[in-house]
């Protein structure tokens, strides 16, 4: 193929196919406003949106979901122990076959935990490997866990059993 390896003719069609990026960010809300992740449009071709509809459907995927699985797949570092699986809030990063997520293992080392202490004492149904590649996996994610992490303290909890409870019945469940 000339002096263009195939990782040339896959970037080549990849810049030909997402053409316009719009570079200004958006936050999506969820519906009790708690930030999920800021966004970027990406501007398809109708002939290959179509495509990417029907496999999203046949995945029972939003074609956004599948583009950015796919998208995932092609630029980012593989992991063989971690998959992404679709949760109430969206995509989440968990060790294959199970429903640890990655946030969880990032959590504990957070708290102190060294990963042969979560392999062997916190959830000992997993392997050293598995810990170690959630690892990885946070270091090349590292934003997206960090804005999962931060959405999930014990703070924000309160709060919003504050928000949906009021103040008096949060407080009783609370013992505060």
């Amino acid at each position: 193929m000339g002096r263009h390896g195939y990782n040339d003719l896959k970037a080549q069609a990849f810049d030909s196919t997402f053409v316009n990026v719009i570079s200004n960010r958006q936050t999506r809300l969820m519906a009790n406003g708690d930030r999920i992740m800021d966004t970027v449009t990406i501007d398809l071709p109708k002939n290959l949106y179509d495509i990417v509809a029907q496999q999203a459907a046949s995945r029972n995927q939003t074609p956004a979901s599948f583009v950015q699985e796919k998208l995932a797949e092609l630029v980012l570092p593989s992991h063989p122990y971690i998959e992404t699986v679709q949760s109430r809030s969206g995509p989440r990063a968990v060790v294959k076959n199970t429903r640890v997520g990655v946030d969880v293992i990032v959590g504990y080392t957070q708290a102190g935990y060294t990963p042969q202490e979560i392999a062997t004492d916190i959830l000992p149904h997993l392997t050293l490997a598995q810990i170690y590649d959630a690892l990885s996996y946070y270091e090349d994610h590292r934003i997206i866990i960090d804005e999962v992490l931060q959405a999930n303290t014990s703070e924000v909890w309160r709060e919003r059993l504050r928000q949906r409870l009021g103040p008096s019945a949060a407080a009783q469940l609370l013992g505060d």
